[in-house]
């Protein structure tokens, strides 16, 4: 798997986390709603983040075996 299809990956989970989290903060009041939003939006500027770094291969296939 290239890096590309590794960042695609991660942004997936993501974005299901993410949403699962939301979904739970929504019944427990709006305070928590936006803390989950600034904590997506935070990961997402992570995501960008790796997605411009070049990561050494043996690092790359740790993180592919984690997130599979």
């Amino acid at each position: 798997m290239d890096l590309a299809a590794s960042g695609e990956l991660v942004e997936q989970r993501l974005r299901r986390f993410f949403a699962d989290a939301k979904l739970r903060a929504e019944c427990a009041g709006p305070a928590y709603l936006e803390l989950w939003e600034a904590l997506e939006r935070a990961a997402a500027g992570g995501a960008r983040l790796l997605r411009s770094i070049e990561v050494p291969e043996p690092i790359h296939r740790k993180l592919h075996e984690v997130l599979d």
